[in-house]
Parts: structure tokens; C-alpha cells; sequence
């Protein structure tokens, strides 16, 4: 039977105070279950390269990101999830006419070319462990700002769905925003793929909009 999306993919949590200047600083959690945590766990299995490569593979989630205090889970022995926690920043968000902005969910997630590259296909595409991914931030802003969220959205299709949540969190005027997509397909079938790789643009496009603002007001 196909198993649950959320039975393989990964999570990432943030927990962030955001700066004057929009560096970013924090706690994670990164969380992989199925076939992306068996790849995962090969690669941070060695003590002596691990810190490098988990600060390789987040820095390419979020470009600039510095971690310290990395601990890991799940690797000696094999047990899912793996679990890799750590102390970050974040630097030099986006100003735009004079407002910062965050791109809250990362670097663009490529979905077309990591899941869906070549412009057809003559045989099904086989979705076999990259099938759930989300990220999950709680933003807290500098003394004297406020944050401006963006607007929620939602995209589902025979293939999945996605969604981007917006809600306030138990800190005055902080925001938690979980960008979320499920796959709930194991296979696409040649003539279903140009929807398919339709799906995961509107996506993409939805991914581009989650960007907090930051503007004064908000508690001194």
C-alpha cells in the first residue's frame, strides 16, 4: 500500500528573532523520514564531517546560514527520523524602498527541475521518497517593528496539495508561518505529467509570495 506523504520527506522548524538589519537568529529542527533520511543519514553518519555537510545541505535551503551546536539523531543505530538540531543565522535579508524583507520559507525549492526536469516523458515518473516538505517558521520582530504577513494560499491538484498558513504566535506580534506540500501520488503516468509539472509551478509561484515584511510599529 502507498504509504503517507508525510512518511516520506522532511520538515524543517524554525524558531527566529528577527534583527535591525533582518539578520535572522534561532533554533532548528530538521526532521527526515523514509528514503531522503536513509540519504541523509549516509551522508552525517561520519562524526568528522558532519557539522560541514548538515551546514552545507541547510545553507543551500537558506542561503548564508550559519550553524552552531549541531547535535543529530537517528543515525547509529538506523531509526527514523532523523533529527538534527541546531543554533543558526541567518544574514542580509532583502531591502526593498526601504522595507526589509524575508523570504520565510528559504532559497526557491526548484520542485520542476528536482521532481519534474525533462519537458515530457515516454514512461511513468516514479515519486518515490521526496514526496512531503515543509517548513515551519515562528518569526518574532526587533523592539519598534511590526511584521507584515503574507496572505495565505492554497494549491491542490489530483497530485497533492499545498498550502501556506499564516497565524499569530503565543509571543505578541510574532507570526507562525508553515509552508507545507504533500504529494499523495507515487507515479504519474506520461499523460498526466504536463499537469503534473503545472502543479508544482503554481507552487512555486505560491512559494515566492511567502515573504514577511517588516515595518515600524510594534511594542518599544
Amino acid at each position: 500500500p502507498l504509504q503517507p506523504a508525510a512518511a516520506q520527506g522532511e520538515s524543517l522548524t524554525l524558531d527566529a528573532q528577527l534583527g535591525m538589519e533582518g539578520e535572522l537568529r534561532g533554533t532548528l529542527a530538521w526532521t527526515l523520514v523514509g528514503g531522503v533520511a536513509t540519504q541523509r543519514r549516509m551522508e552525517l553518519e561520519a562524526p568528522g564531517t558532519r557539522a560541514e555537510r548538515a551546514q552545507r545541505a541547510l545553507a543551500a535551503r537558506f542561503p548564508g546560514m550559519l550553524l552552531e551546536g549541531i547535535e543529530a539523531r537517528g543515525l547509529t543505530p538506523a531509526v527514523d527520523p532523523v533529527l538534527v538540531q541546531a543554533r543558526f543565522q541567518w544574514p542580509g535579508q532583502a531591502r526593498v524602498a526601504g522595507v526589509t524583507r524575508v523570504p520565510v520559507t528559504g532559497a526557491p525549492w526548484g520542485l520542476v527541475d528536482a521532481l519534474a526536469g525533462a519537458a515530457t516523458r515516454q514512461h511513468p515518473l516514479m515519486l518515490e521518497s521526496a514526496r512531503h516538505r515543509s517548513v515551519e517558521i515562528t518569526l518574532r520582530p526587533p523592539a519598534g517593528r511590526a511584521l507584515s504577513p503574507p496572505q495565505p494560499s492554497s494549491e491542490a491538484s489530483p497530485f497533492g496539495r499545498f498550502s501556506l498558513d499564516v497565524s499569530a504566535a503565543s509571543t505578541p506580534g510574532a507570526l507562525r508561518i508553515t509552508a507545507r506540500l504533500d504529494l499523495e501520488v507515487a507515479r504519474v503516468d506520461p499523460d498526466d505529467y504536463p499537469a503534473f509539472r503545472g502543479f508544482l509551478r503554481r507552487v512555486e509561484a505560491r512559494l515566492s509570495e511567502a515573504v514577511v515584511g517588516v515595518v515600524v510599529g510594534g511594542a518599544p
